[in-house]
């Protein structure tokens, strides 16, 4: 059994960078959750926040990485008007069953990550072992990289 992927949902680029650190960091494996439709524009936003206030689960495209071959699972999402990406619902809902340990950080422009900690917790059906909200404006100047050492703690905790 492996021992930790980094699996996310990035649409303006700051999850994918928080979580390809912390998947260097963990010595882990990364897999990026895809749609076949972009999100860009105006139509790709007001699609976004429609989507998670609605709850909607869009498809998303088959991920690399099983998650059941992971000792424990990072997942990465920005927030949309206060919830979980609706392609992070998506994943969440259709492998909740392969988590065998789960930790996860979220990206913010200002929104505190704690109800969406719980969004996802309630999702994959347990609690997670650490939890980091990281503001865009931290990436932007380069201070995320010191918030990480919950998620890294966590990873090498893993036996």
């Amino acid at each position: 059994m492996k021992k930790t992927l980094v699996v996310y949902y990035s649409r303006s680029g700051f999850t994918r960078q928080v979580a390809q650190a912390v998947a260097r960091l963990c010595d882990g494996d990364l897999d990026e959750i895809r749609e076949a439709d972009d999100r860009l524009g105006i139509w790709g936003f007001l699609r976004s926040c429609y989507e998670v206030l609605a709850k909607r689960q869009p498809s998303i495209a088959p991920v690399t990485a099983d998650p059941a071959d992971y000792a424990m699972v990072i997942i990465g999402t920005p927030i949309w008007a206060n919830h979980l990406a609706s392609p992070v619902r998506s994943y969440i809902v259709s492998r909740r069953n392969g988590l065998r340990r789960v930790a996860f950080f979220c990206t913010s422009r200002s929104t505190p990550g704690d109800a969406v900690f719980a969004e996802m917790a309630k999702l994959c059906e347990q609690k997670p072992v650490a939890t980091v909200a990281i503001a865009a404006q931290e990436i932007l100047a380069g201070r995320h990289m010191s918030r990480l050492d919950p998620l890294v703690k966590a990873a090498a905790a893993v036996p």
